[in-house]
């Protein structure tokens, strides 16, 4: 039958999930806001409607929010894997394009001469993330290497999306066309009173222009293997009109 909602693989099992990742009727879940994921577009929305009091049940019960506005402080709070008893909801960026992003970003909020990644090339950028997260294998790894060399609050962009992730993730894959279908389908399921208008989609950021991309694979290796497992299906044309028109497994 068809579905928005793909089966959970078995090792081995080729099935690919659907953009929206496993949903589950299990709550509340998690909002973790992934910097450089048009993140905002959901969090404002979220904010806002969590600000009614009609609303306020849905957003405790049904949709937490975990910020990073703050430069997550609490890192915990940030951290997908230290929840307990709420579900990590991801916006899931396709690596390569998040960093030409990040890059951007760094470029943009970095107006200090004296800052030690002021005004950095996207290929500089790299090679700084590389020495000081030189011998980590993982996310969490990482980000600790990022937090001992770097303590301003927008190091937070910096981070493999993976850290907030945790182990289960139900996951949206980041399109800008159909982000907010995506995103209103999980708030259909866990808090329906807090879908965001069409016209949100208008906040949405296309893509980067097409440019000389830099090779990031060994710095953000989990989360190309976290778009691998819920995204890479939607890159061909079949894949994407297969969730579109709900033919899911």
């Amino acid at each position: 039958r068809g579905s928005l909602v793909a089966r959970r693989p078995t090792r081995g099992d080729p099935t690919p999930r659907s953009p929206l990742g496993p949903v589950s009727s299990k709550g509340p879940l998690a909002y973790m806001r992934i910097p450089k994921s048009a993140s905002t577009v959901l969090w404002l929305n979220l904010i806002g409607c969590c600000r009614k009091s009609s609303d306020a049940r849905c957003c405790r019960n049904g949709v937490r929010i975990h910020d990073h506005r703050d430069g997550c402080r609490d890192l915990q709070r940030c951290n997908g894997t230290a929840l307990v008893g709420e579900r990590p909801f991801i916006i899931l960026r396709e690596p390569t394009a998040r960093f030409r992003s990040v890059a951007s970003h760094m470029r943009r909020v970095v107006v200090d001469a004296a800052d030690p990644l002021y005004q950095m090339s996207d290929a500089a950028l790299a090679t700084w993330l590389r020495f000081a997260t030189v011998g980590c294998r993982d996310a969490h790894c990482r980000v600790a290497a990022v937090n001992e060399r770097y303590a301003a609050t927008h190091r937070v962009v910096l981070w493999p999306q993976a850290f907030w992730a945790g182990r289960d993730p139900l996951v949206v894959c980041f399109d800008p066309n159909n982000l907010v279908a995506r995103v209103n389908a999980v708030l259909k399921e866990h808090c329906a009173s807090c879908l965001i208008k069409s016209g949100a989609a208008e906040n949405v950021p296309a893509s980067e222009a097409p440019g000389a991309d830099v090779d990031v694979t060994d710095l953000y290796a989990d989360d190309y293997a976290l778009w691998a497992r819920h995204c890479a299906p939607l890159n061909d044309g079949v894949g994407h009109e297969r969730w579109r028109m709900g033919r899911w497994a």
